[in-house]
């Protein structure tokens, strides 16, 4: 049997601040959103993110998005005033990464690989 991984969900303390901040920093649309639930879903090209009021569990926790230039996209966030909290620029594994915190303090990444997928 085949499964595919439908969404991620992360509890957030302020649903507004949070789809906020994941709309303009990351331009997702939101794809469903129940506000007298406290629920939204925002769509990604591959997946979706969920996002639901409760108390925040960001330690262990980190969403990591794949980006064709990892330069390119921190020159846009920081266009925005979004200042990476980390920034890698050589990884042993054969990616750049620049890492940032969202509202509740979950880590989000984004990364681009600078080797072939392929090399072992």
């Amino acid at each position: 049997m085949r499964v595919d991984l439908y969404m991620t969900e992360l509890s957030v303390e302020n649903l507004d601040e949070s789809l906020r901040w994941y709309q303009e920093w990351l331009g997702l649309a939101i794809e469903r959103l129940d506000l007298a639930n406290g629920f939204a879903l925002l769509a990604t090209p591959t997946g979706r993110l969920a996002l639901r009021v409760g108390q925040p569990h960001p330690e262990g926790v980190g969403l990591v998005f794949e980006v064709a230039d990892i330069d390119q996209m921190v020159r846009e966030l920081q266009s925005k005033g979004l200042v990476p909290i980390k920034r890698t620029e050589s990884a042993e594994e054969g990616y750049e990464r620049a890492v940032y915190l969202d509202p509740s303090g979950y880590r989000v990444t984004f990364f681009s690989w600078k080797i072939p997928k392929s090399r072992k």
